[in-house]
């Protein structure tokens, strides 16, 4: 499990400082260190469930008080308990928190002393943060501190630190009392003559044991050492593992379980297997778990019941994803390996929070990858059995930092509390501050959210804590250590709580309200997406998508063939991609054109006999011009058909499948001002009637629908009639589309430019979907609006709104079939762009929309979506590359 040592900064004006400070945690994974050492990553080690700066560091900005006056909060926004644990001087690394059974806990932390050396001070504190007792001298730290970790031991508990040398690398160790008292050390146990990645030390029996990972040639190696109660190492260490590429350690009855992703031969050959070893290091058994080239450096163990479970990450297809096993008392593979979920585009793996009562199910923490407003992350956390089963109870944290860093969670009986950073909002009120500070959040056991309070101290009149760490609980109280930016930096210890209800919670218990997207998967890798569209093909789907190119682009024959072997320019791609019924691929992409326009869009639809009709653009004789192509359900072209000579600026295309033949219909400025034509074509693509134009509504046109009816096809347009936006419908003969009788007019608005017209079939009549954009000077946000026709083509209604708690949506689609209709929208708001879906089967009341995934792409990127009856296929951006992904919806 990649956990790198992320900085954190913020801005505190209050006392002109300006923090750089770098928190440690326990996991383990060599390419997550790679920007630290150059080769491979580092891997730190601290405390269970995240770690302590390293070091403290409050850069002067400005005047600074001496220590933050210890008063009490205002009474109507209450704070946090809180008590001074000391002063400690600028630069020190830790403090650094082991916790024993009884809640008791030793904070350790090495400070700068006044002849520019360092020195180890130990308090011990009880379940609340509270001091039990005077800070205590230890002994000379190494001044060249690295890495510590704390843990707790039958005696008391032991510190194990590394330090630089001349030589390579240092490892000692120290043991303390239950008082935090200095018993013996520091010894050193251990020389490295290269980096050491991490530390650990576990009880194994009746035996304390330490470990840590050396770097090696793009791996680590790890080692074993038993420790005496002295400290004095009884033997030579044990190098237990080589070539591991992610690793964790953890108790497992009478052995210490090693389970590690390690390299094969190849570069891409990986395996992911668990070392069962004694107390002295030697190999008692060794379990294989899988193996492959998909294997990614992320991967966490823990005690579950009486299992080990062990969860990694795997790339399947375009994109990784979380797995799942478990490993019995006889240290058997007894489930999995197995997906964790449906899968969600790509996943991280954060870690598996374990109970204390090995009767209680874990928590596994994650991120969807992208699913996160701008600037923010989301956490997913769900219960965990010993069965390597992850719940259907989900629940969602937010969390503000970048992508090396990570909340802590600590185990409170049954539920969880978490130590996460958000924007400290007041309820109800404008957010005063956007910079992030420590919130503690705690879940019950059913993961509803029971508290969501800022770090605010006490003592320092409610002033946030600029970090807080170290977060502990036992089954009624949490605490952590929280540090505010002064010069000494003082400490605290905070008992965390629900304190009040004046901040918006930033967890939330996730719901099965629908729709929502089941699962979400990358179909393809391609360039930028201008337009995508879906269509059914046979038993399963056919998908358009056609990539985004700068039509300004000068027209340069090339000097090589291009793929289809001819020197004309690459432009916009047009491709199709199959898909079957479930969902997979159903056969690889096949490029129609790799010359289309990219500013013109596409339609596809269904035709008889398991056809598809697929309408386009692009340039022949470095001219715009309309195709017609006829696809069988593989995406094979039939029939090919270019349906005009000298278009003029083709803007956007439509297309209906009639009973025998087809419409097309596109929008082209031939003589200065853009009008709408249509064209009857035959089944084989045949022209069946002379070019329709059609221009009854007056104004320029833009926005296209096309729907076949009973008595032809139904067109909707939007013209720009200068004061005023006018919505309408066309309805075409079936045998030349011409325009049969007037226009039906649908809505007229002087106040908002009508865009984005989307028609579905219902009934005898349709549902017609719109975007109403105000124009710029009024302050109104956009909004979508739907109205049901009957079989006139004549409104049975008023408008009605769609609901949503997002502002202005920019495009909207419509898929109905005789059971259903729902809908969906592109939105942009600033936190990022997203898609959200709604149910249109009835209109009173006005259907809401919900989120149902998130997008990469940027906010001036065309919507690019198509709607199926279970899923929405969308244009996304990722490494720097285009993706065409599926997301299964449940609609109702």
């Amino acid at each position: 499990m990649t956990r790198s040592a992320p900085t954190h900064g913020s801005q505190a004006d209050g006392l002109g400082l300006h923090w750089t400070v770098q928190a440690a945690d326990r996991a383990r994974s060599v390419l997550g260190v790679m920007a630290l050492v150059g080769l491979v990553t580092a891997c730190s080690s601290a405390t269970p469930g995240g770690g302590p700066p390293i070091p403290l560091t409050a850069s002067r900005l400005g005047a600074v008080p001496a220590a933050v006056p210890e008063v009490l909060a205002d009474d109507s926004t209450p704070a946090l308990d809180a008590v001074l644990i000391q002063h400690v001087p600028e630069g020190t690394f830790g403090p650094y928190m082991g916790t024993a059974p009884d809640g008791r806990a030793v904070a350790v932390w090495a400070a700068v002393t006044s002849d520019s050396g360092r020195r180890w001070f130990s308090a011990t504190l009880d379940a609340t943060g509270a001091p039990l007792g005077e800070t205590r001298s230890l002994a000379d730290a190494p001044s060249d501190l690295t890495l510590a970790t704390v843990a707790a031991t039958p005696e008391g508990f032991v510190v194990l630190a590394t330090g630089m040398t001349s030589m390579g690398t240092r490892l000692e160790a120290l043991r303390l009392g239950k008082e935090g008292e200095l018993i013996a050390g520091p010894t050193p146990i251990a020389h490295s003559r290269t980096d050491v990645l991490w530390i650990e030390a576990l009880n194994v029996g009746t035996s304390m044991v330490a470990l840590w990972a050396t770097m090696a040639v793009g791996s680590a190696d790890i080692h074993m050492l038993a420790l005496d109660a002295t400290s004095t190492p009884p033997a030579q260490a044990l190098r237990v593992l080589e070539g591991a590429r992610a690793w964790q350690a953890v108790a497992f009855g009478d052995s210490a379980a090693l389970a590690a992703v390690i390299a094969g031969p190849a570069e891409t050959s990986r395996g992911l297997s668990v070392l069962f070893l004694d107390a002295e290091g030697r190999l008692l058994d060794r379990s294989e778990v899988t193996s492959g080239t998909q294997l990614e450096a992320q991967l966490d163990a823990a005690r579950v019941g009486d299992n080990l479970v062990l969860c990694w990450i795997e790339r399947d297809g375009l994109e990784e994803r979380l797995y799942l096993a478990a490993l019995g008392r006889d240290t058997r593979l007894v489930v999995g390996p197995q997906p964790a979920s449906a899968p969600f585009g790509r996943q991280r793996l954060l870690e598996i929070v374990p109970a204390s009562d090995r009767r209680t199910e874990a928590i596994l923490a994650w991120e969807n990858i992208g699913q996160a407003p701008g600037g923010q992350r989301r956490v997913l956390l769900g219960r965990l059995s010993d069965q390597a089963k992850l719940g259907v109870e989900r629940a969602e944290l937010s969390f503000t930092g970048e992508v090396g860093s990570r909340p802590e969670h600590a185990r409170k009986g049954k539920g969880l509390a978490s130590l996460t950073r958000a924007a400290p909002c007041a309820q109800g009120a404008p957010c005063a501050s956007s910079d992030p500070v420590p919130t503690f959040v705690e879940f019950g056991p059913d993961l509803q959210v029971l508290a969501s309070e800022p770090v605010r101290l006490a003592p320092a009149a409610g002033q946030p804590a600029n970090l807080a760490w170290g977060l502990r609980c036992n089954g009624t109280t949490c605490s952590a250590l929280g540090a505010l930016p002064a010069t000494p930096v003082p400490v605290y210890g905070v008992e965390l709580r629900a304190r009040s209800g004046a901040w918006p919670r930033v967890a939330r218990r996730l719901t099965e309200s629908l729709p929502r997207a089941l699962e979400m998967r990358a179909v393809a890798a391609t360039d930028l997406m201008a337009e995508v569209a879906a269509a059914r093909a046979g038993s399963g789907w056919l998908v358009a998508s056609l990539t985004q190119f700068d039509e300004s682009t000068p027209y340069v024959r090339r000097t090589t063939p291009a793929p289809d072997g001819r020197l004309a320019p690459v432009r916009a791609i047009l491709s199709v991609q199959p898909m079957a019924s479930n969902g997979t691929e159903a056969g690889a992409p096949r490029v129609i054109s790799y010359r289309a326009r990219s500013s013109n869009g596409i339609a596809l639809v269904p035709a008889p006999d398991e056809r598809v009709l697929l309408a386009w653009s692009a340039l022949d004789r470095q001219r715009p011009e309309v195709f017609a192509t006829l696809l069988n359900r593989s995406g094979q072209p039939l029939f090919q058909r270019m349906l005009t000579l000298g278009a003029g600026n083709v803007t956007q295309v439509a297309a209906a499948a009639l009973p025998q033949g087809y419409i097309v219909s596109w929008i082209a400025d031939r003589n200065g001002e853009p009008r709408a034509f249509a064209a009857r074509l035959t089944s084989d693509l045949g022209r069946g009637a002379p070019e329709q134009q059609l221009g009854q509504t007056p104004g320029p046109a833009a926005g296209l629908s096309l729907l076949p009816r009973a008595d032809g096809a139904w067109l909707a347009s939007v013209h720009d009639a200068g004061q005023e936006h006018i919505l309408s419908i066309t309805r075409l003969d079936p045998k030349t589309a011409a325009p049969q009788g007037a226009d039906v007019e649908i809505q007229r608005s002087t106040t908002a430019a009508l865009v984005s017209p989307s028609l579905a079939a219902k009934g005898e009549g349709a549902i017609l979907a719109w975007i109403e954009r105000p124009v710029p000077a009024r302050a109104e946000s956009a909004r979508a609006w739907l109205v049901e026709l009957g079989a006139d083509a004549r409104r049975k209604g008023e408008p009605v709104a769609v609901a949503s708690a997002t502002a202005n949506p920019i495009a909207v689609r419509l898929f109905c079939t005789d059971e259903l209709c729902q809908g969906g929208l592109d939105y942009r708001p600033p936190s990022g762009p997203l898609l959200e879906g709604f149910n249109a089967d009835a209109l009173d009341p006005p259907p809401s929309s919900q989120l149902l995934v998130r997008r990469a792409s940027e906010a001036n990127d065309p919507p690019a979506f198509a709607l199926t009856d279970t899923a929405i296929f969308y244009a996304d951006r990722g490494e720097q590359r285009g993706f065409l992904r599926r997301a299964a919806v449940g609609w109702r």
